[in-house]
């Protein structure tokens, strides 16, 4: 919760963010302010890593980045060979709530962490907020 920002223009609370995020491999990260965009762009292709890790993991920073920083619309998650894309509208709708409610210790448990166990709800979470280029 110490990355919480209004605005995404602080590259350093960014860097320290996508630090702390699961998927511990080399990500350079671009901002795009003029769109409210991050790019994440992982040194690595998905076929390295363990699926339900990934999912489970791109699921938990989106939701994450953009319920700490206030005015991020879209993260380009880039990894060599595909991309997965998720705006902010589409994460709030699915949640249900507004994300800035998600950092309260008590909702990030029940409706983030919680429900990264269930196969059904991941998949689901994929194909509702990822599209894959």
């Amino acid at each position: 919760m110490k990355y919480r920002s209004k605005y995404m223009g602080d590259s350093g609370n960014i860097t320290n963010l996508i630090a702390s995020l699961p998927l511990k491999i080399e990500k350079p990260f671009q901002l795009f302010p003029d769109v409210y965009t991050l790019e994440v762009n992982y040194k690595s292709s998905i076929s390295a890593l363990d699926h339900k890790h990934l999912e489970t993991s791109l699921i938990y920073n989106a939701t994450a980045a953009f319920s700490l920083i206030a005015n991020l619309d879209a993260i380009h998650f880039n990894f060599e060979g595909i991309s997965y894309k998720v705006k902010r509208s589409d994460v709030a709708t699915w949640y249900g709530v507004d994300l800035s409610t998600l950092t309260d210790e008590d909702t990030w448990h029940e409706l983030v962490q919680s429900k990264l166990t269930d196969n059904g709800y991941v998949s689901r979470c994929m194909e509702a907020i990822f599209l894959k280029d």
